[in-house]
């Protein structure tokens, strides 16, 4: 019995962890997209490589940066098991 308590508490985790990751990712990808048009509009209008390159470097900038900006929110959440 207790093993499938902790299965089942370990599932909900999962999908918990597997929803906020999409969410995370999302929210990477919209702000990426922000900050290309910002850039875009106020620095430069044209860059040297093509554009998707450019929004994949935001994305992944900004994706680098939200774990360690939010580390708060990842110690408590595995604290179930």
């Amino acid at each position: 019995m207790f093993n499938m308590v902790k299965l089942q508490s370990f599932q909900r985790l999962q999908a918990s962890f597997a929803s906020s990751f999409f969410l995370m990712l999302q929210t990477c990808l919209q702000l990426s997209l922000l900050f290309f048009f910002y850039t875009r509009a106020t620095i430069s209008d044209t860059f040297i490589v093509e554009q998707y390159k450019v929004i994949g470097w935001f994305t992944g900038g900004i994706l680098a940066s939200f774990p360690i900006e939010n580390s708060h929110l990842f110690d408590s959440r595995f604290d179930v098991l």
